[in-house]
Order: structure tokens, then C-alpha cells, then sequence
């Protein structure tokens, strides 16, 4: 479903605990993230079995997000924290993730809740 390709993207507390904090446990790397979305975006924008399930408006704003995503001029070599925290494209993908589940009505605190294993301090 594309809510849960765009959820990890979306949450800034999703991303901190598995890009910057990540550990054995589980980590994240950021591009994966960005390949997951490109991924599930490429397949719901040209199939129009998985366009019928969704409005005009939720299909322009995943267009959009694909159109982020791809604009977004993130490298490997921007340290995990910098991306996370400061990089204005990375923040731009993440505005657009949210408003994309914020129109689709997808709860991110929820998913959150679900989602990010916070390690016992």
C-alpha cells in the first residue's frame, strides 16, 4: 500500500530513531527509503487498476511527491543527521509525504505508535 512506503518518509520521529540512531536493531538508510517510494509511486501513477483507488486529488498529490522525491538533490555523502535535520530537500520530500497521507486521511501517529521500537535508555 502506498500509505506505508510514504509513512517512513513522512515521520520525523520514524527517521531519527532509524537513520540517526539506527543500531543493530534496525536502521534505515535513507536512499532505501527514497527507492521504496520511487518504487510504489512509479507502480500506483501507471497502473490504472491501483488509480481507481484513489481520488484526483490524492492522485496529483502523488504525483507531486514523485516529482519531490526525484527533485531532491540528496547524496550519500550528507551526514545522517545534517539530512534528517537541516537538508531542505530532504525536508521538502518529507512536507509532501505528509500531505499526501494527510489528504489519503492515513493516521502517522498511529503508524508511528506501530512502527518505531524507541531502545530502553
Amino acid at each position: 500500500m502506498i500509505t506505508h512506503a510514504l509513512a517512513p518518509l513522512a515521520s520525523i520521529a520514524y527517521q531519527r530513531r532509524y537513520i540517526i540512531h539506527g543500531d543493530i536493531k534496525g536502521y534505515i538508510i535513507p536512499w532505501e527509503l527514497l527507492e521504496d517510494a520511487i518504487n510504489a509511486l512509479n507502480i500506483t501513477l501507471s497502473d490504472k487498476k491501483y488509480q481507481q483507488r484513489y481520488s484526483s486529488e490524492e492522485l496529483s498529490c502523488l504525483a507531486s511527491m514523485l516529482a519531490t522525491i526525484k527533485n531532491c538533490p540528496y547524496t550519500q555523502d550528507v551526514p545522517l543527521e545534517e539530512l534528517v535535520e537541516r537538508h531542505k530537500g530532504w525536508a521538502a520530500v518529507r512536507s509532501q509525504a505528509q500531505e499526501c497521507l494527510q489528504i489519503m486521511n492515513f493516521d502517522l501517529v498511529a503508524w508511528e505508535k506501530e512502527n518505531i521500537d524507541f531502545p530502553d535508555n
